[in-house]
């Protein structure tokens, strides 16, 4: 129930998107993020860190966001996304297209991962461990 009256409320403009990572653990990564061509973050969840990411990257940079994103709940499936990315979605696609949504696990989109220059990430663990496979 909690998650589609998550969903609900953002929809409405009321909440705010959640995240894992605290305000201190932010700057700290923010500090790498600012360097970095690529980011990938790996537990996406509602997408609050990756937009504060987003707000303190170069233009030119980019942020793969990897996260599965399961369709649990009946409203999920019957709208087609789930309702965690579609709050992410709409935090972050506002962005001229620097965002990029690998909706698989963690060990998928790893092994699937160019390491090609320019593309040298900087990763981010966000999230609780059994969220990261």
């Amino acid at each position: 129930m909690r998650p589609t009256v998550d969903l609900m409320l953002d929809v409405l403009g009321l909440r705010v998107a959640r995240s894992f990572v605290t305000e201190g653990e932010f700057e700290t990564l923010a500090r790498y993020g600012l360097e970095a061509r690529v980011i990938v973050e790996v537990g996406v969840a509602e997408g609050a860190t990756s937009e504060r990411f987003l707000n303190v990257m170069e233009e030119d940079s980019r942020i793969s966001l990897v996260d599965p994103y399961p369709a649990r709940l009946k409203l999920e499936r019957t709208i087609g996304v789930p309702g965690t990315q579609w709050i992410a979605r709409r935090r972050v696609e506002r962005r001229n297209g620097r965002a990029e949504f690998v909706s698989v696990g963690s060990v998928e989109a790893a092994s699937s991962w160019d390491p090609r220059p320019p593309s040298v990430p900087t990763c981010v663990r966000q999230g609780p461990p059994e969220r990261l496979v």
